[in-house]
């Protein structure tokens, strides 16, 4: 039972130390095209599978204030099988008065992929109405994001 133990204390000890140096953070930042005549640029940060995003809107299409700022987590999921990266985080907006969701705030769900090792990523920014929504019914058509953005920095 003792070297059993001593074994594992030692894979783990070893283990632990190879992969915090191979895992290392990355980071990306992408010219996006929103709906083709407006623009957004974003900041993908990512650690193993987890995503922090920045995202910086030209125009706020009712859903978040021109030039808007907006951050938050997500994950990267790769699908081997169709040589597919996905990256997903979930945003969120303060109250647009004059937009679909009026006095609610906005969640903002974005999907991007990439396709082996091509530079372009395409993707959709889906809101809907009320804070932590990321499904149902959109408060308006998704927004079209595209880019011919580096693969890494």
């Amino acid at each position: 039972m003792n070297r059993v133990m001593i074994a594992v204390a030692l894979c783990l000890a070893g283990c632990h130390d190879g992969e915090e140096g191979a895992r290392s953070a990355q980071a990306e930042s992408l010219a996006l095209d929103v709906d083709i005549r407006e623009t957004a640029e974003a900041r993908l940060e990512r650690d193993g599978d987890s995503l922090r995003v920045r995202l910086t809107l030209s125009r706020g299409f009712g859903v978040a204030e021109d030039g808007a700022v907006l951050t938050g987590a997500g994950t990267v999921e790769r699908f081997p099988e169709a040589d597919v990266t996905l990256f997903a985080a979930q945003l969120s907006s303060p109250p647009v008065a004059s937009g679909p969701c009026g006095a609610e705030p906005v969640s903002l769900a974005l999907a991007l992929h990439r396709r082996g090792s091509a530079r372009r990523v395409a993707g959709s920014l889906t809101p809907y109405c009320g804070s932590g929504v990321w499904s149902g019914v959109p408060a308006r058509n998704p927004l079209r994001l595209s880019s011919s953005a580096p693969k890494e920095e």
